[in-house]
């Protein structure tokens, strides 16, 4: 948007030219195109930081900074406004240039991200092939001259996708339409089965493992045997909450060490990404228990 609106602007009311600026710079930062100037000349050093400590986000978040700071400045100096009395063409250029030179600073910083939509933003501010080539320590300083560079418009940025009605009508069918059976999980024999030692435990101890907000450290009776299990339900479950819990538990899988700690088996639980619930049992059966 902030692209679209700038030019449309310079070619409205500067006849697709980037007029140079001719208000001397203010002193104290009283001028709201100084303030643009020295918000854009303070992205360098917080983008730098950003990108050295791979804080990408911190970088993109930087650079719509300085976006929204320059659409609240053209709807505060309010150009057209400037244009209709016509009392004050320099005040009108100094705007147009201001932004002009806010989105030339955006796709700079904003071409590692993005490299062709920055190309196709410098290249709709007029400058010329070379320019891209130029020391970006060149580049990333605030007055550039555009020597009245001509504006050209190539349509959105981000063109709206359209669908032809056929298209459409067939993705709304396929809104609509149940969703399709997930693929069947592979069967089984009875044999394969049998291999899972699958019994009944009690859960007599239940701990937080430190820096593992997922998972809890469980001593299981099942049994004469006390087993330890690591189980990923810290987020669903309170260690407790699970105190003489009845589980079903398989004993014959392959120990293993999980954030240091050994785990002798696993529990049934229902859910993927998060867990809904715990396999218990409502009868009061006796731990180590088969399960068949």
């Amino acid at each position: 948007n902030l692209v679209s609106r700038t030019l449309t602007l310079i070619e409205k009311f500067s006849s697709g030219n980037v007029p140079p600026p001719t208000l001397p710079s203010p002193t104290g930062g009283e001028d709201v195109s100084e303030e643009i100037r020295l918000m854009a000349e303070k992205l360098d050093a917080s983008y730098a930081a950003a990108i050295n400590s791979l804080q990408f986000h911190h970088a993109l978040g930087d650079i719509w900074k300085v976006v929204d700071a320059a659409n609240r400045y053209i709807e505060k100096t309010a150009p057209w406004a400037l244009a209709k009395s016509g009392a004050d063409l320099s005040r009108l250029e100094t705007v147009l240039y201001t932004i002009a030179e806010a989105v030339r600073i955006i796709a700079l910083y904003l071409s590692p991200f993005m490299p062709q939509k920055a190309l196709e933003i410098t290249g709709s501010l007029g400058l010329s092939a070379g320019y891209d080539s130029l020391p970006f320590e060149k580049r990333k300083l605030w007055g550039w001259d555009f020597k009245k560079a001509k504006i050209t418009k190539s349509g959105p940025l981000f063109p709206r996708l359209e669908i032809d009605k056929e298209k459409k009508t067939k993705m709304d069918e396929k809104v609509i339409a149940p969703p399709a059976a997930s693929p069947p999980t592979p069967l089984i024999t009875i044999e394969d089965f049998g291999r899972l030692d699958l019994r009944v435990g009690i859960i007599r101890e239940a701990e937080a493992i430190p820096k593992a907000k997922k998972l809890l450290k469980l001593r299981v009776e099942v049994g004469a045997e006390m087993r330890q299990v690591v189980a990923g339900i810290a987020e669903s479950y309170s260690p407790e909450a699970l105190i003489g819990k009845r589980i079903v538990l398989i004993c014959n899988l392959v120990p293993a060490v999980i954030r240091g700690v050994e785990s002798q088996g696993m529990l049934l639980a229902a859910g993927s990404e998060s867990v809904m619930g715990l396999a218990t049992f409502i009868e009061e059966v006796p731990s180590g228990t088969k399960i068949k």
